[in-house]
């Protein structure tokens, strides 16, 4: 069970990051808003029409939906939004590895709400990644990030850690991956639309046919990443799937290097910066849940 949650977890960490990319390159010439709203909607009905293509099956959970529907209203879609205007500011890279900070948060509300205990690997990779994130934040390279950029990049780590919390808790209820995502989906899209009177109309709908259609891939990929992201927290715990989920910080780290250095200036010490915080995962994921 843990080496396939250790699989789907670094399968959603490799998809999420790479989504990451692509929307870092869409919202150059387009609005955080309506990459939100794209990539939100592109997931939803990704996984409506699985839902009508299988059908409800005989056996579904109101209390289980009810908790999807919570992870889409108050965590996917809040933390979407947080993240991408982000990204804008402070660029894929620095943003990722500050989200990374979200498995420290989700670990302390598994803690407290679902009875889950950190051993002394859990605490080291907590140090690592802590030490890793500080790193990044004291880089004083092109793109720089002072004390309100580095709270607007935790931000999202704040409100994504309740994700995996609703997550599991709706899996226990009933272990539909299909049936999560869809409803999990919809909340966040719900979220997104209710948000729109208190965004500026000139941050809105701003965007072009080109970054359209990166906002639509980066959208098949998380797409595919939710339902590994659901398959991984299905098969182990929330103190041991969620850190494997942000290895996306070092992905989008190693592919803007590679195939996109135009896109923003990635230095050496931000590259160490998210191999520390992975070796930081790697040590919580072995730690196997704490």
């Amino acid at each position: 069970m843990l080496s396939t949650a250790l699989l789907w977890g670094l399968f959603a960490g490799f998809l999420f990051g790479t989504g990451d990319v692509l929307t870092r390159l869409g919202i150059r010439t387009a609005r955080p808003y309506v990459a939100a709203v794209i990539t939100s909607s592109v997931v939803c009905a990704a996984f409506a029409a699985a839902l009508y293509l299988r059908g409800l099956g005989p056996e579904h959970s109101w209390t289980a939906a009810l908790w999807f529907l919570l992870m889409g209203l108050c965590s996917t879609g809040p933390g979407r939004l947080l993240f991408y205007f982000s990204v804008r500011r402070i660029g894929v890279s620095r943003a990722s590895v500050l989200v990374a900070f979200t498995p420290l948060f989700s670990i302390l509300i598994a803690v407290a709400f679902l009875g889950e205990r950190p051993s002394i690997l859990l605490l080291v990779g907590t140090v690592l990644i802590v030490g890793g994130i500080m790193n990044v934040v004291m880089d004083r390279s092109r793109i720089r990030i002072n004390l309100r950029t580095a709270l607007l990049g935790l931000l999202p780590a704040l409100v994504y850690s309740t994700s995996p919390v609703f997550m599991r808790l709706g899996l226990l209820a009933h272990a539909d991956r299909i049936l999560g995502n869809a409803v999990s989906a919809l909340g966040a899209l719900f979220f997104m639309f209710a948000m729109t009177p208190a965004i500026p109309r000139d941050n809105r709908w701003n965007l072009d046919r080109r970054a359209f259609l990166t906002f639509l891939a980066a959208g098949i990929f998380y797409s595919t990443a939710f339902f590994a992201y659901f398959s991984a927290m299905g098969a182990s715990s929330v103190s041991f799937t969620t850190p494997l989920i942000y290895t996306m910080a070092l992905f989008s780290s190693l592919i803007s290097r590679i195939f996109f250095q135009q896109l923003e200036q990635i230095t050496w010490r931000l590259a160490i910066s998210a191999v520390v915080v992975c070796i930081g995962i790697a040590l919580i994921s072995n730690s196997r849940g704490g």
